[in-house]
């Protein structure tokens, strides 16, 4: 929005200052997920062993919210009717037929529904996104993504997404399969960035396997994407607005990025790690005390503490 001409350093710019925008939110929500995975322990651990008990709050409270929308099973499409005639009936119902057939198809085709896993990511980090592209070379022509707010850096005015950028990796691999892909006349309105080696000269130890990073941009005009530092494309898309659809969950006026848009189980995340170190403490508290121990004398005199991997026989009078 307000760029004549998209270049290499305003796509470089505006990927900048987009992800500037949502450092403190992504910390927050890498903490979000530790949680919901249960991959934490205690923060401040007893001497000597201690029995850490994973905890399953976060992830069961984010799958009751996805069963009770209904996204695991079944999703209904509504046209708004303009008016009670029969004729307007009608065309609601073959758009709804469309619908419903174009999302059944793209389910199979790419084992993905879409709708529920951008409602995933909003349950578990507070923002999810749809992106939706018109892409000749795609089996049914539109191609339909949910983004990983992770990856995907919009930036917001008073009428909604001015532009946004993402960033992901490739592997070198399918970064080759896809330009192998081109015809000639593609090939001649990109600029081929540098991903390909000589594997007798490979002092740099690359591999086809390697990550390598593309950025792209978007705005209501222009789309223009990177690999590495090589600015492969830019053209003017044509659809007169920027291609996303954004879903915020906890969304507030506050300013500070934690709490901007927040997850399900953000504001509970340290009453959900204290509830797992009680737990943990707990569950060590009652096997190391709980349970009265016996003690056995051995033949030579000496006291022992039996556990069930002493052999039958071996016990001296107690």
């Amino acid at each position: 929005m307000g760029v004549a001409k998209l270049t290499d350093d305003i796509l470089n710019e505006r990927h900048k200052y987009g992800t500037s925008l949502y450092s403190e939110w992504r910390d927050f929500a890498k903490e979000v997920e530790r949680v919901y995975k249960g991959d934490f322990g205690p923060s401040d651990p007893a001497s000597g062993s201690l029995e850490i008990v994973r905890p399953s709050e976060g992830y069961a409270i984010t799958h009751k919210f996805l069963r009770m929308l209904s996204l695991r099973s079944h999703i209904s499409y509504e046209s708004v009717r303009q008016n009670d005639t029969q004729k307007e009936m009608e065309r609601c119902d073959r758009i709804e037929r469309v619908v419903r057939g174009y999302y059944t198809e793209h389910r199979f085709i790419t084992q993905r529904n879409v709708h529920r896993d951008a409602v995933f990511f909003a349950l578990l980090r507070g923002r999810g996104a749809i992106q939706t592209l018109y892409d000749p070379s795609a089996q049914l022509k539109i191609r339909q993504e949910a983004l990983d707010p992770f990856e995907y850096f919009p930036v917001y005015g008073k009428e909604g997404p001015r532009w946004f950028t993402t960033e992901r990796y490739m592997r070198r691999m399918e970064l080759w399969d896809y330009f192998a892909g081109l015809t000639d006349e593609q090939l001649d309105n990109v600029n081929l960035p540098d991903i390909w080696y000589d594997p007798d000269e490979n002092d740099d130890h690359k591999t086809p396997w390697d990550w390598i990073p593309v950025i792209e941009y978007w705005d209501d005009t222009w789309f223009g994407w990177k690999v590495q530092d090589t600015l492969v494309s830019v053209e003017e898309h044509g659809y007169g607005f920027v291609p996303l659809a954004e879903i915020r969950l906890n969304s507030t006026p506050l300013d500070e990025e934690r709490w901007a848009n927040m997850a399900l189980i953000g504001a509970a995340i340290e009453d959900l790690k204290h509830m797992a170190t009680l737990k943990s403490k707990m569950a060590t508290g009652v096997e190391q005390f709980y349970f009265p121990r016996m003690y056995y004398q051995d033949a030579d005199g000496n006291m022992h503490v039996p556990d069930a991997n002493t052999p039958v026989g071996t016990f001296g009078e107690v």
